[in-house]
């Protein structure tokens, strides 16, 4: 196979004059813009084209372009005996680009996709998990109500080109289990991508390719998987799906109306991977001779990735490829039974990917730890300054979509991605000057919208410290009512960049007065600051007022120094504090009680005695709670109410304050 043809040096983009407006839609308002004129790049060059490369279930573990990240001992050459694949094409988009070896996606599929098309977190989103139809009626497919938000596609609308998605959609269900009261059942299934994308052409497999039965009674596979192209849906049979993924993305890219953007997400290398891609793909002969395997097949599979993305660039015509950035990026870390397969195939891998591979927590694909959700990222472009280098900036796949509004001189609207495109532009922007200097990714099992997706299940929040170093808080929290958490905590990189601990074997102590405390604090308070906030309400009781709940002092484990009070009360009397993990509003007393009760509560603290000018004070002790239930750990949120009794004969025998909430810092 030829290699790709020459990609010209840098050049300036262009300036595009901006009229800017809102537009309503059905939840929120979007900041869109379209282009007032059109100025050239150059005397006759246009504005960029973009063609993203969205790899499926893949990490860093089979590319040499990742030596140095990837944690095979000294002992093994990975180049040698087969661990690292062969992809000159990619390699090549390395030489003329850079190479991000701090780049994140979500641990699963559908929550990096939606991300990516929008600029958004999985906060902003509602998207925690995998589209699966339990959560039909909650948000079951991108675009539902409560998530509308513009897309790549409607960037490149504005400078009047055409977008166009090729691949593996996994954004939506099949019609058949949308939920009639959905909203836009119309737009569910296949019909909805166009729609629900912005898509001017779509060109797409739903999802994953191992259905069980296709219409033709075979199961479905990389030879067997249906295929849909604006409006007409057939069955593929004969055709390796990478190969007609490719082909179609040639054909959109090479007539498309520019700019363009294409969106490619081939299926490799998500199973079922026994269907072997065409030999004359494969550039190592040892993966698809002898005994199948998990992991050769993986490696075959993406070794027929690199080939047909070189027919891809050896086919697009050479004008349009030198004004063409190429973006190739994974969706989430390795399967883990890939990786299992890898220490079976090629004998031990070293202490570290024993470790890693055997551990009691899941440290691939399905997990925050660094095995599931760092991925490859080369961005290959003609504006790149001094290409070939690589970049440690911290990048997440929803900052592409900024980066593309910036490069088009566009406003990103609201989103919280952060544009890397000074770090294409200009190598001296190092890691410590980029924009990002921290990431959270949220991983929930219930989609649905921003409200929802507060109730976490794990975080992983990265941070770089002003001295360079960054550091990994790993949380994880109790379920059902997130009563507690558990924190781990990482020094992935040192100050100079360096990695220290790159899949997270060393956890830090973390106790007060430990070596790595402050840096502990820092991060975790960044994450989760402490938060006050009142909630419910009260009823005027015997002092003509209502009581409301206040308190003094830093809501901090580590303090342990938060005091609660309301006021005003009844002077002198006996009352108590009380709290819960869940809130109500019931009539209680004189007032209403704003306290859930389960399990986690409620639960009562020690009598005091109010003060002469009426303020009911305790102060809390978190190393004492009421009973293991009751335990104030950092991360944790409790709600808080104060009880009284009253002093006199017109109202009822106590009154009740408001309702504080408490989010405990460390």
């Amino acid at each position: 196979m030829s290699p790709p043809t020459a990609i010209p040096g840098p050049r300036s983009r262009s300036i595009l004059p901006l009229k800017c407006g809102v537009i309503l839609g059905t939840l929120l308002e979007t900041t869109v813009c379209t282009a007032a004129t059109r100025l050239p790049i150059g005397e006759d060059e246009q504005t960029p084209n973009v063609v993203i490369i969205y790899l499926d279930d893949i990490g860093t573990e089979f590319f040499g372009l990742y030596d140095l990240v990837n944690a095979y001992d000294p002992g093994i050459d990975p180049f040698t005996n087969g661990i690292y694949v062969q992809t000159p094409v990619l390699d090549s988009l390395a030489a003329r680009g850079v190479v991000f070896t701090s780049a994140y996606s979500s641990p699963v599929c559908s929550p990096g996709r939606a991300s990516l098309l929008t600029g958004c977190s999985q906060q902003m989103t509602g998207l925690g998990t995998l589209i699966r139809h339990q959560f039909v009626g909650g948000l079951a497919e991108f675009g539902d109500p409560g998530f509308e938000r513009s897309t790549l596609a409607d960037l490149v609308h504005h400078l009047g080109g055409e977008a166009g998605v090729i691949g593996k959609w996994h954004l939506s269900l099949p019609t058949e289990l949308m939920d009639p009261l959905n909203g836009n059942p119309k737009f569910g299934g296949w019909e909805g991508i166009a729609a629900r994308g912005h898509w001017d052409d779509v060109r797409c497999t739903f999802g994953n390719l191992n259905s069980p039965q296709l219409s033709n009674g075979q199961p479905g596979g990389y030879y067997n998987f249906e295929w849909y192209e604006n409006g007409t849906l057939s069955l593929q049979t004969g055709s390796y799906a990478t190969s007609l993924q490719m082909s179609e993305a040639l054909d959109f890219c090479q007539n498309a109306r520019e700019p363009f953007i294409a969106y490619v997400a081939p299926n490799a290398v998500h199973y079922p991977l026994s269907d072997l891609p065409p030999a004359h793909l494969v550039n190592t002969p040892a993966y698809i001779q002898g005994p199948q395997s998990k992991v050769k097949d993986c490696q075959a599979a993406l070794e027929a990735l690199d080939s047909e993305l070189g027919l891809f660039l050896n086919g697009l015509d050479a004008e349009r490829r030198a004004r063409t950035m190429i973006v190739v990026m994974g969706d989430n870390g390795t399967d883990l039974p890939v990786m299992r397969s890898a220490l079976i195939d090629y004998g031990p891998l070293g202490q570290t990917y024993n470790t890693v591979i055997n551990s009691a927590y899941p440290r691939f694909k399905h997990s925050l730890f660094e095995g599931g959700i760092r991925v490859p990222l080369v961005v290959s472009w003609a504006g790149i300054e001094q290409p070939g280098r690589s970049s440690n900036a911290l990048v997440f796949v929803s900052d592409i979509y900024p980066t593309l509004a910036e490069m088009w001189s566009m406003p990103p609207g609201d989103i919280d991605g952060k544009s890397f495109l000074p770090v294409l532009e200009n190598p001296a922007v190092s890691a410590n000057d980029h924009s990002r200097q921290d990431l959270r990714i949220d991983f929930f099992s219930t989609n649905g919208s921003s409200e929802e997706a507060r109730n976490h299940r794990e975080i992983a929040y990265t941070r770089r410290l002003s001295d360079g170093r960054r550091f990994k808080l790993l949380r994880r929290f109790a379920l059902p009512e997130h009563s507690s958490v558990m924190d781990r905590f990482f020094l992935l990189q040192d100050s100079s960049g360096a990695w220290v601990d790159p899949y997270e074997l060393a956890g830090l102590d973390i106790a007060p007065g430990s070596a790595y405390h402050a840096e502990y604090l820092e991060c975790a308070l960044a994450l989760a600051p402490e938060c006050l906030e009142n909630f419910c309400s009260s009823q005027a009781n015997s002092t003509g007022l209502p009581a409301l709940m206040s308190a003094v002092g830093p809501a901090s484990v580590s303090a342990n120094a938060l005091a609660l009070e309301t006021s005003p009360v009844p002077a002198e009397v006996l009352g108590f504090f009380r709290y819960s993990s869940r809130a109500a509003s019931i009539p209680l007393g004189n007032g209403t009680l704003c306290l859930g009760s389960d399990e986690f509560g409620p639960f009562d603290l020690p009598f005091n005695i109010s003060t002469q000018g009426g303020v009911l004070r305790h102060t809390l002790d978190v190393g004492a709670p009421p009973s293991p239930q009751a335990a104030v750990c950092a991360g944790a949120t409790w709600r808080y109410q104060g009880f009284f009794r009253e002093s006199d004969g017109q109202q009822a025998e106590f009154g009740l304050s408001d309702g504080l909430v408490v989010r405990w810092a460390p």
